[in-house]
């Protein structure tokens, strides 16, 4: 079969692992979405694919920036991460509708970066590594 659609047909598989996803009522939106309510807390998703993808194999980071009010310190967002991990680290997930499984490096890094842009809020990134394994080829 062919490589074809290899990048959205995974970001579709993040998509659906993520959508899945629940942190105790936290907006979680992919990267370049354009809301139109402002949240106190949300969480932002960008998977990034690697530069040479192997034939039935893309690998790739998966950031999540994670928003808390500035001046409650970084436990907020700690615990956040925290959710984060205990969905992600380590698990595996079956497509039926790509027919693919992704799975997730039982290890990730945190960064808490400090006052984004908008100052009401803090930053930190969580990033995991994963692999998606396409069947159809």
């Amino acid at each position: 079969m062919s490589t074809l659609n290899r990048y959205s047909k995974t970001l579709m598989d993040i998509y659906s692992i993520v959508k899945d996803f629940e942190i105790e009522n936290i907006k979680i939106v992919p990267v370049g979405f354009k809301g139109t309510e402002s949240p106190t807390e949300y969480v932002r998703f960008n998977p990034v694919f690697s530069e040479k993808p192997i034939l039935n194999n893309l690998k790739g980071i998966l950031y999540f920036d994670i928003f808390t009010l500035n001046g409650a310190g970084p436990t907020r967002a700690l615990l956040i991460a925290d959710l984060i991990e205990k969905y992600f680290a380590g698990k595996s997930f079956e497509s039926v509708d790509t027919i693919s499984n992704t799975q997730f490096s039982p290890q990730s890094n945190l960064v808490v970066k400090g006052e984004d842009k908008n100052p009401a809020f803090i930053l930190t990134t969580y990033q995991i590594q994963f692999n998606n394994f396409r069947k159809d080829l």
